[in-house]
């Protein structure tokens, strides 16, 4: 929180060293963790720790760590490597980990991330990730957003305008909150979408906001 990027690092160089000299593998692991998210937190990226976590925690048999470094390391291909394939790997033991929790948030992140490669792939048709995280939390933003973009490449101008009367209602609900704060990369992303639909298909009702 007060940004000391660099006395977090010299911090978990104690800890890495004291993991070391004891052979404490789960210190290594939230030592990992800790780095991996103190680089993403500081404009770094922190894909090679999210990666040996994850793979650390499948060693461990840890299965909450494992559901939260799988899928950041399947966001880091996805944004900054662009390796798909290493993205889906990921995604998909994210999520298998994160069910052998039971923590619906933690199942929720892994089927959002998840839901994200399939569209990125192009792969529509593979719903399961995606209805999973509509079953866990239906109104949730990045989820509508998420079901729109499919409703669109798979052709499916029903889906699309009810997923965004959706967005657009729970945006006015919340009084605009949805972009005027972090969800403001979710609004872009979905209005762009909205006005790429709208310009190659019928026009939106007017009551839908783009």
């Amino acid at each position: 929180l007060r940004g000391e990027h660099g006395e977090s690092l010299r911090r978990l160089d104690v800890a890495f060293a004291i993991a070391d000299r004891t052979g404490n593998r789960h210190l290594e692991l939230r030592a990992l963790e800790a780095r991996a998210t103190t680089d993403d937190f500081n404009g770094r990226r922190g894909l090679d720790d999210h990666v040996r976590a994850a793979a650390l925690a499948d060693e461990l048999g840890d299965a909450p760590v494992a559901a939260r470094a799988h899928p950041m390391a399947a966001l880091s291909h996805l944004t900054h490597t662009l390796d798909l394939g290493a993205a889906l790997r990921h995604a998909e033991a994210g999520r298998r980990a994160a069910e052998k929790t039971g923590l619906s948030a933690q199942i929720l992140t892994a089927a959002y991330l998840e839901s994200l490669v399939h569209l990125n792939l192009g792969e529509v048709s593979n719903r399961e990730a995606l209805e999973r995280a509509l079953e866990l939390s239906p109104l949730d933003p990045r989820i509508v957003c998420t079901r729109f973009c499919f409703a669109l490449v798979s052709g499916n101008d029903e889906e699309a305008e009810a997923s965004l009367e959706t967005f657009d209602h729970l945006d006015r609900e919340l009084r605009g909150s949805l972009r005027s704060t972090s969800s403001f990369l979710v609004w872009g992303s979905c209005s762009y979408a909205a006005w790429w639909w709208a310009t190659r298909s019928k026009p939106i009702s007017p009551s839908v906001s783009t």
